[in-house]
């Protein structure tokens, strides 16, 4: 999503390297190659064009399918910004995963599977649909951009559900 915001000259970005830097767990001949960053670069350049002339311009979508962690930090981040209250509920929700120290979901899978841990199924459940339920009201906000952001964010939740059922 931050190269999503860069191409679309919005974010803290400054460059296409910046924007890919959050690509962590990844190979860097996978996303942060030369390729993608001069696509990413052409892509910026082109959108500029085109919000300079009212015409549409054209996005970079993806998410890390396997990103736990980082994806109910990304749901609690976007509920901050859009519903503080919500956040919190999030992050009551989501402290069910605190009781394992590993940061990517096998420490909670083996300890949810062998019964020496909680299962945080209901909670992740919940929490995906609440954002579900609230996706229309959160998209409608400020436009295409919140709608990208409400978007993504739901995509985030279901991925902590995803990975909640694969851990």
């Amino acid at each position: 999503y931050r190269v999503n915001r860069y191409v679309h000259g919005l974010g803290n970005d400054t460059s296409p390297d910046a924007a890919l830097s959050g690509f962590e767990r990844f190979p860097a001949w996978m996303w942060r190659n030369v390729v993608v960053r001069d696509f990413v670069a052409w892509l910026h350049g082109r959108n500029g064009r085109c919000r300079s002339q009212g015409q549409p311009e054209a996005g970079f979508y993806g998410l890390d399918l396997y990103s736990l962690h980082r994806s109910m930090q990304e749901v609690i981040g976007y509920l901050e910004n859009v519903d503080p209250a919500a956040a919190a509920r999030a992050r009551d929700r989501y402290a069910c995963f605190d009781h394992t120290s590993a940061d990517d979901g096998q420490a909670y899978g083996f300890a949810a599977a062998y019964g020496a841990g909680l299962s945080c199924e209901r909670q992740a459940i919940e929490q995906l649909v609440e954002m579900q339920r609230k996706a229309l009201e959160y998209a409608r906000r400020d436009g295409l951009i919140a709608e990208d952001e409400a978007f993504y964010a739901q995509q985030n939740a279901q991925t902590v559900r995803n990975a909640e059922v694969y851990y």
